[in-house]
C-alpha cells in the first residue's frame, strides 16, 4: 500500500511538473482563448471532497454575468450567462508569477476571462481585474491581434506580430504577462518561424523593431530585469553595442550595495553583456567561479573581483 501511494505522488509530481513546463505569453493566452469576456457579475462556489486523511479533491464552479465578448467562441448564439467549470486549466500555466495590486475604490475596473470550451463546458484559462484604461488598451490589442492570425504571408504574418508584440510590451502596461517574452529566441514563436525559414539569425529584427526593442528594455522599472535575459538583448546588440555595455555595467554597479539579495541579477547581466562582447579580461574568470567566489569570506572575494571588473570595464569607455 505504501508502494502505491509513493507511486501515486510520483506520478501527480511528473505531471504537475509537465504541465508547468507550458508556461505561456499573453499573446498565447489570447490565441489560445476560444472565448475572453467581460464579467459584469461573477459568483464561484467550490466542493471539497477528502479522498483521505492526507489529499483532498477541490472543485469549482463560476457563474459569470457577461457585460461583453471581446473574443467570441465558435457558436451562433452568444449566451448572457455561461458557467465555467473547474477554476484553471492545469495544462495553460502563465509565465511568470504576478505582483500583487491593491484595488482602488474610486477607480472603475473590469473582470476579464480568458475561457476554453470543451463542448459545452467552459474553463478558465486566466482571470484578471483590469482598470479602465489598460481595459481600453486591451481591447484594442485583441482584434488586432486576432486580425493578424488570418495573415497568409508567413514573413508578412512575422513581421506584423512582432510589431504587436512591441506595442503590446510596454514595461509599465497593464498586461503584467509581456508578450515580450515571444522574441525569446527559444520560444515556441520564434523557433516556429526558424523551421519556416523565416527568419535570418543574423537580424531577426527589423532596423526599427531592433530599436523599439532596446527602448523598451531599457526603460524597463518593473522589476522584470528585461536587460538581464541574454536572448533579448542579443536581437539588438549589434546596433547599440556601447550604448548596451554602459547600461548593463551601470546595472551592475547599481545592484552590488546588496550583493546578497542581487547575487542572481548580477550574474546574469554578467552573462548577458560577456554572451555579447568577450572583450573584458576579468570576465570570463568571474563568470566560471562566480558560485566559489559568492561563497567565498562570506561574500566579500565576490564584491573584490566585482569592483575589479567595473574599474576595468569604466576604463575601457
Amino acid at each position: 500500500m505504501q508502494k502505491l501511494n509513493l507511486l501515486y505522488f510520483l506520478i501527480l509530481f511528473f505531471l504537475v511538473n509537465t504541465h508547468q513546463s507550458k508556461a505561456q505569453s499573453l499573446r498565447s493566452l489570447i490565441l489560445y482563448s476560444d472565448a475572453i469576456v467581460v464579467a459584469q457579475e461573477s459568483k464561484t462556489i467550490e466542493q471539497n471532497k477528502f479522498l483521505s486523511d492526507y489529499y483532498e479533491s477541490k472543485k469549482q464552479q463560476t457563474n459569470i454575468s457577461i457585460a461583453e465578448w471581446l473574443k467570441t467562441p465558435l457558436t451562433k448564439n452568444l449566451l448572457k450567462n455561461i458557467i465555467v467549470k473547474d477554476s484553471t486549466v492545469v495544462d495553460f500555466i502563465i509565465r511568470r508569477p504576478e505582483p500583487v495590486e491593491s484595488i482602488e475604490p474610486h477607480r472603475e475596473y473590469y473582470n476579464l476571462y480568458f475561457l476554453k470550451k470543451t463542448g459545452k463546458i467552459y474553463q478558465t484559462l486566466y482571470s484578471k481585474q483590469y482598470q479602465s484604461a489598460d481595459y481600453d488598451l486591451l481591447k484594442k490589442a485583441i482584434p488586432r491581434l486576432l486580425s493578424i492570425k488570418k495573415i497568409k504571408d508567413t514573413k508578412q504574418k512575422f513581421s506584423a506580430t512582432v510589431d504587436w508584440i512591441l506595442e503590446n510590451s510596454k514595461t509599465d502596461s497593464y498586461y503584467r504577462i509581456l508578450p515580450i517574452y515571444d522574441l525569446d529566441t527559444t520560444s515556441v514563436f520564434m523557433r516556429f518561424y526558424k523551421q519556416k525559414s523565416v527568419i535570418d539569425t543574423n537580424n531577426i529584427l527589423a532596423p526599427l523593431q531592433r530599436k523599439k526593442l532596446k527602448e523598451i528594455i531599457f526603460s524597463d522599472t518593473t522589476g522584470y530585469q528585461l536587460a538581464i535575459r541574454t536572448e533579448l538583448v542579443h536581437l539588438f546588440y549589434k546596433d547599440f553595442a556601447k550604448e548596451t555595455d554602459a547600461f548593463l555595467i551601470k546595472f551592475i554597479e547599481e545592484q552590488i550595495s546588496d550583493l546578497r539579495g542581487n547575487e542572481w541579477k548580477i550574474k546574469s547581466a554578467l552573462e548577458t553583456l560577456y554572451a555579447n562582447n568577450k572583450s573584458y579580461n576579468t570576465m570570463a574568470d568571474l563568470i566560471d567561479n562566480y558560485n566559489w567566489y559568492s561563497n567565498s569570506d562570506n561574500g566579500e572575494e565576490l564584491r573584490k573581483k566585482l569592483n575589479n571588473f567595473l574599474t576595468e570595464a569604466k576604463a575601457d569607455k
